[in-house]
């Protein structure tokens, strides 16, 4: 029976990308980030997105299922870098995710994952019920964005309202949350998983509280890296059965790796992350 290994749930966008070296204009959101990974790394991967009908994804992710919900437009940022430092601004935002909409092949197995990411708050909190044997996956980070007036994306810091109790693993960046919450959410799920840039990461599970050191690697576009991040991991966890160690050091050398290139263009293969130190 068919089945996907990967299904993510959150609105592929536009990117601008505007860096010392230029312009540049790539796919983006944390659904398309989940499934380039998993097409490198020879994994079944599908999507759900609220997107317009321009964009050339099966020429970009051949090897993808696509649950496309057409509307008028794309959601579209302009991610702007100047001395480390990223701006982040919204030129165009798609409709919301309907859970009416979504049709899944009642002849497939459930996903060994769902990985639930929104980029601004497009995701609703149904689709924590659908697939229960599925382990859900959540990136904080769509809930968690509020925009001014001049269109600019600021991290909100507030607690998204959502049903924990349904989630296997939450990832997060630093830079999005406060520290009480991290706490906070540790006493929910099972696992929350805090990327820190350079720093590293902690994982904080059953109690245990872990931090791990990152690869050191000049960083030429960092759009997408905590997404790899959160994919590797998960896939190695929960499909490849590998210890919460070994998982980490999966993710953060392909995070590394993916820093090397703009946007999706540097992540890289299995045999590329197994062979980073030998």
């Amino acid at each position: 029976m068919k089945s996907l290994d990967v299904l993510s749930i959150g609105n592929i966008t536009k990117d601008i990308i505007e860096n010392d070296s230029g312009n540049y204009f790539e796919i983006g959101g944390s659904s398309f980030y989940a499934s380039r990974v998993c097409e490198e790394l020879n994994l079944k991967s599908g999507i759900i997105s609220s997107l317009s009908k321009d964009l050339p994804l099966k020429t970009l992710l051949p090897y993808t299922e696509f649950f496309s919900q057409l509307g008028n437009s794309t959601t579209t940022f302009v991610n702007s870098y100047r001395n480390d430092i990223r701006i982040q601004r919204v030129l165009s935002e798609a409709a919301s995710i309907d859970l009416s909409k979504f049709k899944y092949p009642s002849d497939w197995d459930a996903p060994k994952i769902v990985f639930i990411c929104p980029v601004l708050n497009e995701v609703s909190n149904d689709f924590f019920n659908i697939f229960e044997e599925s382990k859900k996956i959540c990136n904080l980070q769509g809930w968690m964005r509020s925009i001014d007036e001049d269109g600019e994306i600021h991290s909100n810091k507030y607690l998204p309202n959502l049903n924990y109790s349904l989630i296997d693993v939450v990832v997060t960046s630093e830079s999005d949350i406060e520290d009480e919450h991290i706490n906070q959410i540790a006493k929910m799920v099972p696992m929350i998983c805090v990327t820190r840039g350079r720093k590293g990461c902690t994982v904080i599970s059953d109690n245990d509280q872990i931090d791990y050191k990152t690869e050191k690697i000049k960083a030429i576009d960092e759009t997408g890296a905590g997404d790899v991040w959160a994919t590797v991991f998960s896939i190695s966890r929960f499909i490849w059965a590998f210890e919460i160690n070994e998982s980490v050091e999966m993710a953060n050398i392909a995070a590394a790796i993916s820093l090397g290139g703009v946007g999706s263009k540097n992540i890289p293969s299995l045999d590329q992350i197994i062979n980073y130190k030998l």
